[in-house]
């Protein structure tokens, strides 16, 4: 600034068009990396000294020139500096739009791949566990942001019948029951389970009779030869509908998901025949020792809220309930009198009984999908101090399951009058887990199994209560 004025002071004309060099470039650069604000406030202040001392220059001149030649040179020479600080704030503007405008796209794509990975983890977990409401609430969950949807479920159609069971839900209750049905040909899923057609209504919906909706869709699980369900989404987020696009997006999720919905129909169907065979196991161990009738199911019920006390997984639940169902299908390979002997047994005799969870894992290894079961049969009469069999496992070597049915066998059993002795008190039964804790059967196992027993003990206690009263 001081070579500015020194030039003009002077009246060199190189040197003064040197020195504009010196207003242009602090304008120049002010446009590129200052605020608004500060870009006016800098070139309103610039451009009265650039003028000021332009004018205090060119005085001398004004006889000669004329004052209006001269004040069109000042007005000119000003403009110029000042457009130069705009041209350079609106291209940098321009700049950092584009720059913003960028990394939105970015953004919004980094957005669709972590939506796309979770509904590709979502489907791929529907393909690794068989729980399927469990999978279709986290398939759903992750869904509904990938179709920006307010509210969403699945409808079931139950195979060979017209009816529809609500399987999962998410978002307004209200919303559901509007695009729900209970059998095919009612209301929108079940107009889509009847034809097998994708539906789109956007922004329309007056007509249908439904409240605070605005747009829906719903397409089909579709098989080759039947539709095994529907999924109904509601109310996108933001200004827009859902479009074509939405409907297209929403269809190839339902297709992907449907062969593995298929498989989990054909699973349970497995499953209950597989129970129903388990259950028929039951019934013939129970017709030979007429004094363990129920004692499986007894044993299943302590197990199963043993292993939901020790944050057992859904699958480890399963395995838990079979293999208690089955820990004495062995029995079947036992003489009845040695079953039934109304007096202690002999060595011998101990030695035959000891050797049905070798029979019962015999007797299931054709089964496949019960290895894991036939493994925990095998060792639940393993102990904890290694003094058990078959193998004479210790401590956390014997599998999990395996410890958690021999705590609660040993608590069934004594609380069951057997033939060669009558049953204990339940608190008699509870201080004999204590004594052998640690020693017999897992220290934790028996915590857990205690907590459940005197919770069932103070519910029985509450209705004897309230008989009483």
């Amino acid at each position: 600034m001081g070579i500015c004025v020194v030039a003009f002071l002077l009246g060199r004309e190189d040197l003064r068009h040197c020195a504009d060099v010196f207003f242009y470039v602090p304008i120049l650069l002010a446009g590129l990396y200052l605020s608004r604000r500060y870009l006016i406030l800098l070139i309103v202040i610039v451009g009265i000294l650039y003028s000021g001392i332009f004018l205090t220059h060119s005085l001398p001149r004004l006889e000669y020139y004329g004052a209006f030649p001269l004040a069109v040179e000042v007005i000119f020479r000003t403009l110029l500096l000042c457009s130069t600080g705009l041209l350079s704030f609106a291209f940098a503007q321009q700049q950092r739009r584009s720059k913003a405008y960028l990394e939105g796209i970015i953004q919004e794509r980094d957005q669709h791949i972590r939506e796309l990975r979770l509904h590709l983890a979502a489907i791929d977990s529907l393909s690794k566990d068989l729980h399927l409401n469990v999978r279709l609430e986290k398939l759903l969950s992750a869904w509904l942001p990938l179709i920006k949807a307010e509210s969403g479920s699945i409808l079931l159609c139950k195979q060979k019948e017209d009816k529809l069971t609500l399987a999962v839900a998410k978002g307004s209750r209200e919303h559901c029951e509007a695009m729900g049905a209970e059998k095919k040909g009612e209301g929108i899923a079940g107009y889509v389970a009847q034809t097998g057609e994708p539906f789109l209504l956007a922004r329309n919906t007056k007509s249908l009779g439904m409240k605070e909706i605005s747009d829906v869709m719903c397409v089909p699980f579709s098989t080759k030869n039947e539709v095994i369900g529907t999924i109904s989404v509601c109310n996108k987020l933001g200004d827009s509908s859902f479009n074509q696009n939405d409907l297209d997006l929403l269809s190839s999720i339902a297709k992907q998901a449907t062969p593995h919905i298929q498989n989990v129909f054909l699973f349970t169907e497995l499953k209950d025949l597989s129970l129903n065979m388990i259950m028929t196991l039951i019934q013939a161990i129970e017709a030979k020792d007429r004094y363990t009738r129920g004692h499986s199911v007894q044993v299943t019920e302590l197990a199963l809220k043993v292993g939901k006390e020790l944050g057992l997984s859904g699958e480890e639940l399963e395995v838990t309930q079979t293999s208690a169902l089955l820990h004495d299908v062995g029995k079947i390979g036992i003489p009845e009198s040695i079953l039934n002997k109304p007096c202690r047994l002999t060595t011998d005799e101990y030695d035959q009984v000891k050797q049905h969870p070798a029979i019962g894992a015999a007797i299931l290894k054709p089964i496949k999908g019960l290895e894991e079961v036939i493994q925990i049969i095998y060792y639940h009469h393993e102990r904890y101090d290694g003094l058990g069999y078959m193998e004479g496992l210790k401590g956390e070597k014997i599998p999990l399951i395996a410890r958690i049915l021999a705590a609660c066998d040993t608590f069934a059993s004594m609380t069951s009058d057997r033939p060669h002795r009558k049953a204990i008190t339940q608190e008699e039964a509870v201080n004999e887990l204590q004594r052998v804790e640690g020693k017999q059967l897992d220290p934790e196992v028996v915590k857990a199994l205690l907590k459940v027993i005197r919770s069932k003990m103070a519910d029985l206690r509450k209705l004897k209560v309230g008989a009483r009263a």
